[in-house]
């Protein structure tokens, strides 16, 4: 069991940038995810819109065989000030006052970890994926999309994609809910007629949520299902309409 909250790493920003998440366990090697023989206490940091791009290359006429994947992390600058600023605001939390009688000391990075380019070289060191990748099938109709607005491939009869793949960009927060209102989309156009009722307005709820307004709106200082539901308000989806949260 965990609980997160999204924070600014910058006065200016009117949306937070970043999502952390806190657990009451210990991880000596984040990559492996064994618990500590000690207890202890995690906080997860995510930052929420990275720019640092990579991709996936076919690497064999093999379609079996597994392709070659550039994560190319941190490779933005943006994305390596975010993650140090996070690490910061995750470090002032834990010291806090209020956990003083449940904090013994920092184990990782620990007090060898001192200055931006310290942080830095720890998170290239042990950071990982959040498993939110997107975007390796886009859609649109430029010459780099590989579905269209109804989620058909390119080229190709009878064929839809239908999952985080064809997201152009990263949603702000994670993906689940976003997959599920696509997944809901392409079920109206596999059927061969119109889309389901409200269902037009749930691909809305999906583009819309990450938009500032919305999320100011909704508030996503609160659980994500609470949020999905007042934007859902917003963009008048019945009350006894069931949204995938």
């Amino acid at each position: 069991m965990s609980t997160s909250r999204d924070s600014q790493t910058r006065p200016e920003l009117e949306v937070p940038d970043v999502q952390l998440l806190f657990s009451h366990a210990s991880y000596s090697d984040p990559q492996v995810r064994a618990l500590d023989r000690a207890p202890g206490m995690t906080v997860t940091l995510y930052q929420c819109r990275p720019e640092s791009t990579g991709s996936i290359h076919v690497n064999s006429p093999d379609p079996a065989a597994a392709p070659a994947i550039r994560p190319n992390y941190l490779a933005d600058e943006l994305d390596r000030r975010t993650l140090v600023a996070g690490m910061k605001i995750a470090r002032r939390i834990v010291n806090n006052k209020a956990l003083d009688r449940y904090r013994a000391f920092e184990m990782n990075p620990g007090d060898r970890c001192q200055t931006d380019d310290e942080l830095l070289a720890f998170a290239r060191q042990y950071g990982h994926t959040a498993y939110h990748v997107v975007g390796t099938c886009k859609m649109g109709h430029d010459p780099r999309a590989v579905v269209d607005d109804e989620l058909r491939v390119h080229g190709a009869a009878s064929l839809r994609v239908v999952d985080a793949s064809i997201m152009p960009t990263m949603t702000s927060g994670n993906t689940n809910a976003p997959v599920i209102m696509i997944a809901e989309k392409s079920r109206g156009h596999g059927q061969g007629c119109g889309l389901p009722t409200g269902t037009g307005r749930i691909a809305r709820l999906c583009r819309g949520i990450d938009h500032a307004e919305e999320r100011a709106a909704a508030g996503l200082d609160v659980e994500p299902s609470r949020a999905v539901r007042s934007v859902a308000e917003r963009i008048g989806i019945p009350q006894d309409m069931p949204i995938c949260e």
